[in-house]
């Protein structure tokens, strides 16, 4: 008779520096994450056209037109910003700031004070590991934070044949 493996269960802690880091984490998937080196070529080529407006001093159609592609910098910041805002609001309401992952063979739950959480790992679209984080991607505007320095190696382990990882 098979068995199921049994869950891995684990505290993480949520601090100033973990939240900075997803929203980094989650700014840097958003920008390059499907998109890879077109996206570090587009930007590089709008980057360069701002320059050359800047540096000529003169401004024309084509230069206006190709310069509206830089204003996607300004919106990516404020939108991490915002996550970050968000973030720091969901962590202020912990008391203890603290939570209980548990990661079952069917889905992963996530339990604190100030509420709970479970997500199958169909719902879960992919993982970013980035900067002492780990995030599970559920949407394009949501995702799940994990510290990787409260996360054990076997639940990395697990984590990473769960869930594919952004491709970028």
């Amino acid at each position: 008779m098979n068995q199921a493996a049994e869950p891995i269960s684990f505290d993480v802690r949520y601090d100033d520096a973990t939240l900075r880091a997803a929203a980094w984490a989650f700014i840097a998937s958003a920008a390059f994450g499907r998109r890879g080196v077109a996206m570090i070529v587009a930007l590089a080529l709008c980057l360069g056209v701002l320059w050359a407006i800047v540096s000529r001093g003169e401004w024309t159609f084509s230069d206006g037109f190709s310069s509206r592609g830089s204003s996607s910098i300004p919106r990516l910041w404020r939108w991490g910003v915002l996550h970050l805002a968000n973030m720091r609001a969901t962590v202020a309401r912990m008391e203890a700031k603290r939570a209980r992952v548990r990661l079952g063979e069917d889905d992963i739950e996530i339990v604190a004070d100030s509420g709970a959480a479970r997500f199958t790992w169909r719902s879960i679209a992919s993982r970013v590991e980035r900067g002492g984080v780990m995030l599970l991607l559920l949407s394009r505007n949501q995702f799940v934070t994990l510290p990787l320095r409260d996360t054990p190696s076997s639940a990395q382990d697990f984590l990473r044949g769960k869930i594919p990882k952004l491709a970028g």
